[in-house]
């Protein structure tokens, strides 16, 4: 766990944590939000245990995360707070703790995504309890979002995990050895996985509302005109 925000670590063991690659998490893609102006929801970050029982208690998991334009958008879009999932969450246990989106700054002057920033988030359980089954799905982690006034476009949710040393993306077992994400090595580099989509359109008014305005306006034009509006053709 080593260089993010969790200070159980050290004070567990004191001692270096260690890369372990014997089960491997994929997290799940393909996330979608819409959203109108001036409104808010949430997206639940989940993953797949692909390589069989993780006889090692969950522990922890840290990401990091992007929210970028994809094309035009106007207005802002902004993170909200990260929260434990009510349905089949990994970790679980009494009192989480969470990371909630911390703003952070590549290490090496690096990009991703056209950005040199990113957001930190993760959970960790105060105590372990529970076994990842083999090819199961978890739910790791709600990120909730609210979007302004004026806003329209969609914006793009990438997982992201960056070259320097610390503030990487992983999750954590009861040994605190720390293991990759399958598709989000920390070897690779700076490097990003799109995980989902936000996107806000303005809700239009429905055709009844046109409607009766319209015979209202009309109404109120023929009672002005009286009588004269249509002469008697006798």
């Amino acid at each position: 766990m080593k260089g993010q925000l969790f200070p159980l670590a050290a004070a567990l063991l004191g001692c270096a944590v260690l890369r372990s690659d014997a089960a491997v998490i994929i997290l799940d893609t393909g996330k979608s939000l819409s959203l109108a102006p001036s409104s808010s929801g949430s997206i639940t970050i989940s993953g797949l245990n692909n390589a069989g029982d993780i006889s090692t208690d969950f522990l922890a998991w840290t990401l990091g995360i992007q929210l970028r334009p994809a094309g035009t958008t106007t207005g802002s879009l902004t993170l909200g707070t990260l929260s434990q999932p009510v349905s089949n969450p990994m970790p679980i246990g009494a009192g989480p703790d969470t990371i909630q989106p911390t703003l952070l700054t590549l290490a090496n002057s690096a990009s991703i995504n056209g950005s040199v920033n990113f957001y930190q988030i993760g959970i960790q359980t105060t105590v372990a309890l529970g076994t990842l089954l083999s090819n199961t799905d978890y739910n790791l982690g709600t990120l909730s979002f609210s979007s302004s006034a004026n806003a329209s476009g969609t914006w793009n949710l990438y997982a992201v995990t960056q070259g320097g040393a610390n503030y990487q993306s992983y999750w954590t077992n009861g040994s605190l050895v720390d293991t990759d994400f399958g598709n989000l090595p920390r070897g690779a580099g700076n490097s990003s996985l799109l995980i989902g989509t936000v996107s806000i359109t303005a809700v239009p008014e429905p055709a009844s509302t046109w409607v009766m305005g319209g015979c209202l306006a009309a109404f109120f034009v023929l009672r002005r005109k009286g009588p004269t509006a249509f002469p008697n053709a006798d």
